[in-house]
């Protein structure tokens, strides 16, 4: 009786440690995933901050480009107002 005992407690220690191998490797896997989850994360945020600075960077030139229109709309008009041209 005793040893058919110890060899049911062997068979269960030895599925108990296959089981454990198999979630070390499923630990290992998530890791690995994790990880990758991570790196692309990271680069998503540079090329989205990227395109948000393109974005106020087209802006800025659009503003610059209007001030400077309307500056030269108005030296124009004085000088012809003036009669220098």
């Amino acid at each position: 009786m005793e040893k058919h005992v110890l060899e049911t407690i062997e068979r269960r220690l030895d599925a108990h440690g296959k089981e454990l191998d198999t979630v070390e490797k499923c630990l290992e896997r998530l890791t690995v995933l994790t990880e990758r989850m991570d790196n692309t994360e990271s680069d998503h945020e540079e090329r989205l901050r990227a395109l948000e600075g393109h974005s106020g960077e087209l802006w800025s030139k659009v503003v610059m480009t209007a001030i400077s229109s309307i500056v030269s709309a108005i030296i124009a008009a004085s000088i012809v107002t003036i009669g220098i041209g």
